[in-house]
């Protein structure tokens, strides 16, 4: 769907028999994709109640971001009224009705969601899954739980000894404490 001088990438999953269906943009969070989003089954389970889908990899994540060099940015109603654009303009090859769109976001699409939600007055609903409402505490607790996990080499924990705990890339991700 065209969205400034790109587009963002997405899959529609289209809710069976005949429309027009309610539909729900569903945003993906900081690490995931919209792939990712196919395989939770969400979209299945929605089709089965007469709901369609449209994934999105949004502005700063999945293909958006390393295919199409597309960065993340606060003012979120500009993607969403780019994709909500989009569903009207299609809306009829899609079986979709345009005036029930909704919108889902997991993670960080949780924290990107309702911001959306509040400035495209199109949107008719929004849920907000597991929004991460303080990056910086989230991140800092994973580095502190991080510190107690011991390390796969020596069994240590980096707790207490002043190391900080380093990924390495093999065959598995391993935990070393350098």
């Amino acid at each position: 769907m065209p969205y400034e001088d790109s587009s963002l990438p997405g899959y529609f999953y289209r809710a069976p028999g005949d429309g027009p269906h309610p539909v729900i943009i569903q945003w993906n969070g900081l690490d995931s994709t919209k792939e990712m989003a196919y395989y939770s089954q969400f979209p299945q389970m929605l089709a089965q109640r007469g709901v369609s889908t449209l994934m999105i990899d949004t502005p700063g994540s999945g293909e958006a971001l390393r295919l199409r060099g597309l960065t993340a940015r606060y003012d979120t109603e500009v993607w969403a009224a780019a994709i909500v654009d989009w569903l009207e303009a299609n809306a009829g090859d899609l079986g979709i009705d345009p005036e029930q769109i909704g919108i889902v976001g997991w993670s960080l699409g949780g924290y990107y969601a309702p911001r959306a939600l509040a400035f495209e007055k199109r949107l008719k609903l929004g849920v907000a899954w597991g929004a991460n409402h303080n990056w910086s505490e989230v991140q800092e607790a994973r580095r502190r739980r991080e510190e107690r996990t011991p390390c796969r080499t020596t069994g240590t924990t980096c707790s207490g000894s002043g190391a900080r705990p380093t990924w390495t890339t093999s065959s598995r991700r391993r935990r070393t404490c350098t």
